[in-house]
């Protein structure tokens, strides 16, 4: 088998899993006839639809590039391009988009960036985006107070909320106390001294290394929040202008709210992508509504946008890349063999 085939057979179960949810959008919402519009899709929404995944790739990639520069880290444009390309597709494949922070370190790795340095890159982006999103909570307040109780559970609902907030408060701590947060990290780890004698040395690296970054001006801090704010508004942005090219007459405020809402929920629901959750509550979520057939139409072209295009990007993209370092191995292997 090459190492390319071997390097796709990860992506065949995201794969199926995208193809299955299809399926059941299909069967459970039925057809009003929309999928001809979302084959072919008016060109303005289209452009728009576009604009939002280029506007958060192209904001990720500033936000890499300028990181990475502001640690003397040389990194070209396309360097950084593919650094937050390969981040956003471990996030798609992973429940809760834990696969982004192993994605950075492997991406970075690869590219020769010290341990303690990748490490740190990948926890200072993850702050921001838990701070940035857990900071959003009250201002979509009311959309959870409706869910309760309606579609969605009390325990659920206040387990998300807790879980958000806690992001928020250990990504602070990342950010401006690293050390105490890596601490804390150690009395997790208590009952497994095994574990927590190998893995505390490499993230008080981590710590140091992202303790140079409080030597930045706030200016600095803000931008990165800046960047990261028009990166979750590109990711924001797709479902709304998905609305509108299908048609549909529904408030973008709810429709961003919704989003929020199954994203802090997918913290506890152990789905790539929040898989299912989003495809079943949606129609009913904080007050949208319209027939059942019409969402068939946006969910499978929001899914393809937000989640879809990932796994076809990932299969062409992250399987050479695996090849490589596969190739690369059993070359160091064969290497040893003739020593």
């Amino acid at each position: 088998m090459s190492s390319r085939r071997l390097a796709n057979q990860p992506l065949l179960l995201p794969l199926v899993c995208a193809a299955g949810a299809a399926v059941f959008v299909i069967l459970h919402y039925g057809d009003d006839g929309g999928f001809a519009r979302l084959l072919a899709p008016s060109g303005l929404g289209l452009l728009g639809i576009l604009g939002a995944v280029l506007l958060r790739w192209g904001t990720a990639t500033l936000k890499f590039h300028v990181l990475l520069r502001r640690w003397g880290t040389w990194f070209s444009a396309r360097d950084s391009f593919q650094l937050q390309l390969t981040g956003i597709c471990g996030a798609a494949v992973t429940p809760a988009a834990s696969g982004a922070s192993p994605a950075y370190l492997w991406y970075l790795w690869r590219r020769g960036v010290p341990g303690p340095r990748a490490m740190a890159v990948a926890a200072y982006t993850t702050a921001l985006d838990a701070i940035l999103f857990a900071a959003t909570v009250p201002a979509v307040l009311p959309a959870y107070v409706r869910m309760v109780g309606g579609e969605m559970p009390l325990g659920v609902v206040l387990t998300a909320l807790l879980l958000s907030f806690g992001a928020m408060v250990f990504g602070s701590l990342l950010v401006f106390a690293p050390r105490l947060a890596v601490r804390w990290i150690g009395m997790l780890l208590g009952p497994l001294p095994r574990l927590r004698r190998r893995a505390l040395p490499p993230l008080l690296r981590a710590a140091a290394a992202i303790g140079e970054l409080r030597r930045a001006r706030p200016s600095f801090h803000l931008g990165m929040l800046l960047l990261t704010a028009l990166e979750w508004l590109g990711i924001y942005a797709v479902l709304p202008t998905a609305a509108w090219t299908l048609g549909l007459e529904v408030s973008w405020a709810a429709l961003l709210v919704v989003q929020h809402v199954v994203q802090v929920v997918a913290f506890v629901f152990p789905t790539p992508g929040g898989s299912g959750l989003f495809e079943a509550g949606l129609p009913v979520a904080a007050g949208v509504a319209w027939p059942a057939e019409a969402a068939a139409s946006l969910i499978l072209l929001w899914r393809f946008w937000s989640y879809g295009i990932y796994l076809v990007i990932a299969a062409w993209f992250g399987s050479a890349f695996l090849a490589r370092a596969l190739q690369e191995r059993e070359r160091a292997a064969s290497v040893e063999e003739k020593n």
